[in-house]
């Protein structure tokens, strides 16, 4: 068998399978945006679509790994990977950016100019609107006068409009110029993963948002035992989805739950608490003079889960 390499425009298409195969075996490597949901591991079929697309782009695979998501069977380019493209052909391509968040005034205005006809492209984004686009809330605080961008998830937690409002604006606008007129360059790629729903990670990278197993929210707040909340936090932790946001509420929910038990006849907190944080007598179970009812539930605790303190503090906040 020859050793030689073949470059991947030559190879034949059960090579290129077999090369994506190969790169799937690459694990945490591999882009998240690029991994099967149902297996949790990267997906060949996933991975042999971007090398293919990339190809049509001209570029080399792991290039367009790394520009290239798949978000719900789609392909889709990063507005990095736009820009470059669009600059490599000879076009002309500006980023202007004016003004601050928290004064109200920030937008950005990218324009692209043709290098064959001269035809010029722009287009301006900023908060505002975002906001008149559902993205995002844009509210100015009464007593400091500064502005904030607000974009939550059903679990409270921030959207990436809240957290790269500067970021998203020049993305959007860059994927707005780049399917006016460049669509020659980009042959149809004209989205962004952020246009088409996908996330932005801590680092950047945009990844698409894994849809949840189940409504844990509603699964939660339907809970009307301390006993079913543990059964919902097992439920969750075995679909791997055992996260802050889901933590928070099952914390917050116990917590009430146990108050309301506690404040029930003389002797129901006690008798509530999980059978295995019982003792025998005082003390005899963790060494302490005294233990007062716990309201944990009776799961097995990783490092990441919170501890009895955090439970009777989410406790103590409740109204």
């Amino acid at each position: 068998m020859s050793t030689a390499i073949t470059t991947y425009d030559r190879s034949s298409l059960p090579e290129r399978a077999a090369y994506a195969q190969t790169l799937a075996g690459a694990a945490d490597l591999i882009p998240r945006g690029l991994f099967d949901k149902q297996t949790g591991k990267p997906s060949p079929a996933k991975i042999l679509l971007v090398m293919e697309t990339g190809a049509m782009l001209g570029l080399h695979p792991m290039a367009a790994m790394q520009g290239i998501d798949v978000i719900e069977g789609k392909a889709t380019i990063s507005p990095q990977l736009m820009t470059g493209l669009i600059r490599a052909a000879g076009h002309r391509l500006v980023i202007e950016k004016s003004g601050s968040i928290k004064a109200g005034s920030y937008s950005v205005t990218v324009t692209a100019t043709r290098a064959d006809s001269g035809d010029e492209f722009t287009d301006t984004w900023d908060v505002e609107r975002a906001a008149r686009a559902g993205l995002c809330e844009y509210v100015r605080n009464s007593d400091t006068g500064e502005f904030a961008v607000r974009a939550r998830s059903e679990k409270g937690n921030p959207l990436p409009w809240e957290k790269y409002p500067e970021l998203l604006c020049v993305w959007r606008a860059i994927g707005v110029v780049g399917r006016e007129g460049f669509d020659d360059v980009l042959k149809g790629l004209s989205y962004t993963p952020e246009e088409l729903g996908a996330l932005v990670s801590e680092d950047g990278v945009l990844e698409a948002e894994p849809e949840p197993s189940e409504d844990w929210a509603a699964a939660i707040k339907a809970c009307t035992t301390k006993e079913e909340v543990t059964t919902v936090v097992d439920r969750a932790k075995a679909a791997g989805e055992w996260n802050d946001g889901v933590r928070t509420l099952a914390l917050t929910h116990y917590g009430m739950l146990n108050r309301e038990e506690t404040a029930g006849p003389v002797g129901s907190g006690e008798d509530a608490r999980p059978s295995d944080e019982r003792s025998d007598g005082p003390g005899e179970q963790l060494g302490t003079e005294h233990q007062p009812s716990s309201p944990a539930p009776a799961v097995d605790r990783d490092p990441a889960e919170p501890t009895d303190e955090e439970y009777a503090a989410a406790d103590a906040n409740q109204p």
